[in-house]
Parts: structure tokens; sequence; C-alpha cells
């Protein structure tokens, strides 16, 4: 009689949890049941299945499971709570876009088209802040594959200096501080893929919509002004979760309040006015002329649209903390 040997896999538990795995090889009599394949503990798992993500809430309209619902509704009108606190949370709606943005994300032409596929860099480009973050380059050793772009902890969106550190050009938020036609020739510069007309005319449609722009000019105005007249390096400027312009001056750090654009129509209650961790600080140059950049918390009001101006052109504050809540009572 033949004798046919098949391989088997075992798997032990140890302590910890830790499966030790070996394999071995078994004699079997022709005519017998050879198992496929080695089936695991985890087969006998039953899966959590929450079906589809398809119910919507009634107040903003957010996806939610139908596990998710409050306890004291029904599944024939299914209330919830994590997004919007059963309508309490009203996010005001997004502006409608200028009319050169509008016209670029919708029209067929060359120049439409070739804009969308390369928003996310003009974006990029025309973005007061900059990002930080720590690539994870351990996939990249896994050899050939689908490339994916990993980043190891968080992500963080920085605010430069309002002037660029000597014999470097200016970027980011500094852009904005010149002539329209050279900060959109260092822009092709640094970027040549993009169009410099093109880029010229968002830039002028920024300087005409966006509020940040006389608030950054102010800063540096102020920033020069106190220079001069004092004779004091003044350490920086804050920008507040309400949009005022704070100066700093010295090491006793006195304080008065600067005038912003009136373009900013934002109220935020006084309880978030507090300086700290929410500040975003705008300093003038770095010493020994080296860039310093500062981290801008994810709470404050101007997060998003600092970074994702083709998203936010007009400024419109994103999430923050001093968000009312609005009595639905009634």
């Amino acid at each position: 009689m033949d004798i046919e040997r098949e391989p088997r896999l075992t798997v032990k538990n140890t302590i910890g949890g830790i499966q030790a795995v070996s394999l071995s090889i078994r004699e079997q009599v022709p005519g017998a049941v050879i198992p496929l394949a080695f089936i695991t503990e985890q087969a006998r798992w039953k899966a959590l299945d929450l079906g589809q993500m398809n119910i919507l809430c009634e107040f903003c309209n957010a996806k939610h499971w139908l596990a998710e619902r409050t306890s004291g509704s029904t599944i024939v009108r299914s209330i919830f709570e994590q997004c919007c606190k059963k309508g309490a949370v009203q996010l005001p709606s997004i502006l409608p876009p200028p009319e050169l943005l509008q016209s670029l994300m919708k029209n067929q032409d060359s120049t439409s088209r070739t804009f969308r596929s390369k928003i996310r860099e003009y974006n990029s480009v025309l973005s007061f802040t900059s990002v930080k973050y720590q690539a994870d380059t351990c996939t990249a050793n896994w050899g050939p594959g689908v490339e994916c772009f990993q980043i190891h902890g968080e992500l963080y969106h920085l605010q430069g200096p309002l002037e660029p550190a000597l014999h470097d050009a200016p970027q980011f938020a500094q852009l904005f501080l010149y002539d329209l036609q050279y900060a959109a020739n260092i822009c092709f510069t640094s970027h040549p893929n993009l169009e410099p007309h093109l880029l010229e005319q968002l830039t002028l449609m920024l300087h005409k919509c966006n509020p940040f722009i006389p608030i950054y000019q102010t800063a540096k105005e102020r920033l020069e002004a106190a220079n001069i007249n004092t004779g004091d390096r003044v350490t920086h400027i804050i920008l507040n979760p309400q949009l005022q312009l704070i100066v700093e001056s010295g090491a006793d750090k006195r304080r008065c309040n600067l005038p912003t654009s009136n373009e900013v129509a934002m109220i935020i209650g006084d309880e978030y006015a507090e300086s700290g961790f929410r500040d975003i600080i705008l300093a003038s140059r770095g010493n020994n002329n080296e860039s310093n950049f500062f981290t801008i918390n994810g709470n404050h009001a101007s997060y998003m649209p600092l970074h994702y101006v083709l998203f936010f052109p007009k400024g419109k504050s994103g999430y923050h903390w001093g968000l009312q809540l609005v009595d639905n009572s009634d």
C-alpha cells in the first residue's frame, strides 16, 4: 500500500495569547479525506454586522448606522446625538465661491479641467500655513506594489514668520504681502507645472475676498512700526480665536489690541477669547534670521480656512469651541 505524506500545520496557544506555529509531515493512507486548509479558531468567531451606514439624521443629514440611534428613538424615526446633538449644533452653510473659482469647477474647457486635476497643488501653493508630518517609510521597504503614503503620528498645520529668512524666497502667507505678479512668479518657480496666469488670477481673487490677507498685512505693518518707534524687536503678534491681533513686545508681554479688517464678521464668546494654546502666533522673523514655525491648534476657528483656501476662499470659519447651541425646545 502506498503511503502519502500530508503537511500539517499546528497552532498552540501560549502565555499572553501568543500562538506557536509548527509544521510537520504526517503519513496519510490513500483514499482518506485530507483537509484543504488549516482552519484556526478565528473561523469560529462571529462577524459583527452593523448593516449599511445609510440612516440620515433628520436635522443635519449626517449618515449613521441604525445601532447608533438614541435609546428612546425607534426604527421608524431614528434620532442621533453624536453628529449635531439633535439639531442643537448648527454649522453655517458654506458661502458660495467667487465667480472665478466657480467657473473653474464647472466649465469643461482645457484650463478648467487642468485646474481640477491639479487643485491640490494649487491649494498648497496658495495656502497661508504649511503642513508637518512624520513619514512612515515601513511600507517602502516591502518591495514593489501599490504605492502608499503613510504618516506616523499626527498631522500639524504650522504658521511661519511674516518675513522670509535671509536669502530665502517668500512662501505661504508671506506671498500675500508682495505684489501679485511677483508672488505669482515665485509660485511658478517652485511649481513649474502650474499655469502662471491662472496663479495670478487666483491670487487676485483671494486679495478681493479673503479676510485673512488684510489681517496679515496689518500684522506686518504693526510689527515694522513697533520696531521703528520703540527700537525694541517685537517678538510676535498673536491672532486669537476672535481674529483680533494682539502685540507682545519685550519680556513683559504687554498687550494692546490692534485694529483688524472690517470684512471679518465673526462673533465668538468671551470665554473662548482668552489667550492660550489656541492662539496663532505671527512672528516677524526668527532670531538670527532663522524661520520659526508655530503649531496651530486644531480647535482654532481658522485652522481649516488658513490652509484649504480654495475650499474656504472667503475665510469662513470652521468648527470651533465657541459655537453656540441652538434651543430646539419649541
